[in-house]
């Protein structure tokens, strides 16, 4: 809200009157200079004073996440509760800003050693802190924002807040506005606090298609397959700015982040353009951001600031109890900003719809969030189609070509596969960019989707994680193999777009004619005597296999899926002790003792092993500590590919016994394995090659959601927090 430029400056003067005494050392005692000699009066008979100490102050303190206190969103807002509180209650209030996640306890601590009244942690993120001090702290009151425990801790009040309500009214407006018919949306990091934003929304959106037989096309956020975009962060205003730009090319005409102050990079961005409109949240950014204040659609508000002060006047009068406290659209915990200057375009009608589209969400008529959906009666997927391979063989022989992209003939034995099949069906392989990455093959499949000639790719090989774009891209086309039945229901789209070929883990590959002494964990790669020895063999980038191996050294030094930090901040390590060689490892640079450590999959070492056949001497082993991060990569079929027949027959041939023994020969284990152990299938000389199965017994499979969460993070933030450039 505006300010008075009298409480603007009364506050600043406050808030620097606090920090100063937050920083100040403690005052030394001092000695009262002695009085000079003199004659003592004659004593006067009085009555002894009364000694009164006064009361300490009230102290409310708040730890922030790591957007900062000045957010001009969920930090800003709740900490605004505190300076009303201040005004209204006469408390001291303090702060502390998080600068990263590891600042959280030591934040949380310096505040229970201050012996603060009530702590108020804000973001979902912070979850873990607050549970652990308010445990070991029961006297100690604590409020944290965006996040509720179940069982209650009875010193904690959670704050959350039904904001997919709030973001319906929003996606609802915003599909009645645009002019190109997309909106977008994208958050900072993949979070329920932050989806739950994203999910009001998209269906906000498709609400107002099905009343107005409209088709506003939503960009950046599926709320079904819980997909969509996201920056990793939400400080990077440069990451906003991309993001906007992004979604601008695609159509998009009206935008909502969903990033803390990322989003503002993206307010740059639509000013700039002069054709978009943005939705802010948390706070009304048409107040908290003046500088955008013509391009502000609407702002999705949560009023944190009234939950926050209301859990301080609790504490205050003696009425605290832990729980939770929901704000939603019946008790205006939730709420959609004013249009402001852009009142002119919404319609009248829109805006009576909106207050019955409310009572109607306030009702339960109107589900906000996909848990709150009807459930779809339960079919059985269709069966693979019977496939007549005669026909197909014929259809794919007139086509005379297939054309694959980014298959090395080392990699699981591809060579072999490609030689095999083109022999076999007399069909002309046409191979692009061996070496390139999984990020490489969905770009290809983009820039020719309008070219029928040889650059444009029949099918992809790429990592799990990509499966939900392919879809979401509407860049591949189905089909099921007729071994459909045997690919397991976790590895597979169940209609038919992707499914999973092979799976490797990850280890490390080491020339040991150059490394005398292999490192034993992954903390031993730290070592001086490993210096310029260590490699990826990919470009973390865009390479789903660099990208998993940063993500298996986030593991092992205490990171997540959702936060890999630690594994960019060990690779920053590497790379400024000189361990780390930004060179992409290949069979060569390994052999010349280029790059004489690398991080790579099992199969791809040991057709390293097997091919230079002790010339040097090569051995891959999973260090020992830490499970290895298996990997699963999937086959599709490009949407616009020149021969889709013989694209179909390469995916039978792949799925056929002998195209997963030809798999298997290298090393990958093919993704009907399973099937072929139990009918005996496996040649005993192949079986005997396999790495010892102890190594795989604890092997880590990511979900879709982790490995999306791993992938987006780290390819955001790998130059700006390691900055090698891997070429």
């Amino acid at each position: 809200m505006n300010k008075k430029l009298f409480f603007s400056l009364l506050s600043l003067v406050i808030v620097f009157s606090m920090l100063m005494a937050a920083c100040a050392p403690a005052a030394t005692p001092t000695e009262a200079p002695a009085p000079a000699a003199t004659e003592a009066p004659a004593p006067v008979a009085t009555e002894a004073p009364v000694v009164t100490t006064a009361p300490a102050a009230f102290k409310a303190c708040e730890v922030t996440d790591t957007g900062g206190i000045d957010d001009k969103s969920f930090n800003a807002t709740a900490w605004k509760g505190v300076e009303d509180a201040q005004k209204q209650l006469g408390i001291e209030g303090k702060y502390l800003e998080s600068q990263q996640q590891t600042d959280y306890e030591k934040n949380i601590n310096a505040f229970i050693d201050e012996k603060c009244d009530i702590i108020i942690t804000v973001g979902f993120l912070l979850g873990d802190a607050t549970k652990a001090a308010a445990e070991k702290n029961p006297t100690v009151n604590f409020s944290i924002v965006d996040f509720a425990y179940d069982p209650n801790i009875p010193n904690v009040l959670g704050q959350v807040f039904s904001t997919d309500q709030a973001g319906f009214l929003a996606g609802y407006v915003a599909a009645s506005v645009t002019k190109t018919g997309k909106i977008g949306t994208f958050g900072g990091i993949q979070i329920p606090t932050v989806t739950a934003f994203m999910d009001g929304y998209a269906l906000g959106a498709k609400a107002y298609n099905e009343k107005h037989g409209t088709k506003v096309e939503v960009l950046g956020w599926d709320p079904i397959a819980q997909t969509g975009l996201f920056t990793g962060n939400f400080e990077s205003t440069d990451d906003g700015r991309t993001m906007g730009q992004t979604l601008m090319d695609e159509g998009a005409d009206i935008i909502m982040p969903v990033a803390g102050p990322v989003g503002l990079g993206t307010a740059a961005a639509a000013k700039e353009r002069g054709n978009t409109y943005i939705i802010g949240v948390d706070a009304d950014w048409y107040l908290t951001n003046p500088d955008y204040a013509g391009i502000i659609l609407t702002s999705v508000l949560k009023n944190m600031d009234i939950t926050t002060m209301a859990a301080i006047k609790s504490v205050q009068d003696g009425t605290f109890k832990g729980g939770v406290t929901v704000g939603d659209l019946s008790n205006g915990g939730v709420g959609l900003a004013p249009f402001h200057d852009l009142e002119s375009v919404v319609s009248k009608d829109v805006v009576a719809e909106l207050d019955a589209v409310k009572a109607d969400i306030i009702a339960g008529k109107l589900a906000t969030n996909p848990s709150a959906m009807p459930k779809p009666e339960a079919t059985t997927p269709p069966a693979a189609p019977v496939v007549d391979l005669t026909k197909l063989i014929a259809d794919a022989q007139a086509e005379g070509m297939l054309t694959t992209i980014a298959l090395p003939h080392d990699w699981c034995n591809y060579g072999e596969a490609i030689s095999t099949f083109s022999t076999k069906y007399n069909i002309q392989v046409n191979e692009l960019l061996p070496d390139g990455s999984s990020g490489d093959e969905v770009e290809a499949i983009k820039a020719n989707k309008d070219n029928k000639g040889p650059q444009a790719p029949d099918v992809i090989d790429v990592g799990f994680s990509f499966g939900p774009q392919l879809i979401q891209e509407g860049i591949v086309q189905p089909y099921k193999v007729s071994n459909w039945a045997t690919i397991p229901d976790s590895a597979k789209d169940p209609d038919g777009m992707w499914y999973g070929d092979y799976y490797g883990a990850m280890g490390l590959e080491v020339n040991t004619d150059v490394v005398a002494n292999p490192p034993k964990t992954y903390a031993d790669l730290l070592n001086p005597e490993y210096k310029g020895q260590i490699a990826l063999a990919g470009d973390p980038r865009g390479s789903n296999q660099a990208i998993l191996a940063v993500q298996q050294l986030a593991l092992a030094n205490g990171g997540t899926w959702e936060d890999p930090t630690p594994g960019l901040e060990f690779f920053k390590k590497l790379n400024d002790a000189g361990n780390f060689v930004p060179v992409i490892a290949k069979q060569a640079t390994v052999a010349k003792g280029e790059t004489s450590i690398v991080m790579r999959w099992d199969y791809n070492a040991l057709a390293d092993v097997e091919a230079l056949a002790g010339n040097p001497n090569v051995t891959f082993y999973i260090p020992e500590g830490t499970p290895p991060i298996a990997g699963v990569y999937i086959q599709a079929i490009s949407a616009y590919a020149p021969h889709p027949n013989a694209a179909k027959l390469w995916m039978e041939f792949l799925y056929s016994d002998e195209g997963q023994l030809l798999w298997l020969k290298g090393a990958c284990h093919p993704i009907r394995y399973n099937d072929l152990a139990q009918r005996n299938a496996i040649p005993a000389e192949i079986a005997a090659k396999l790495p010892p199965p102890e190594g795989y017994a604890n092997a880590v499979f990511p979900t879709v959601d982790q490995l999306l969460a791993s992938k987006t993070f780290i390819t955001e933030n790998w130059d700006k927090l390691v900055g090698a450039d891997v070429k």
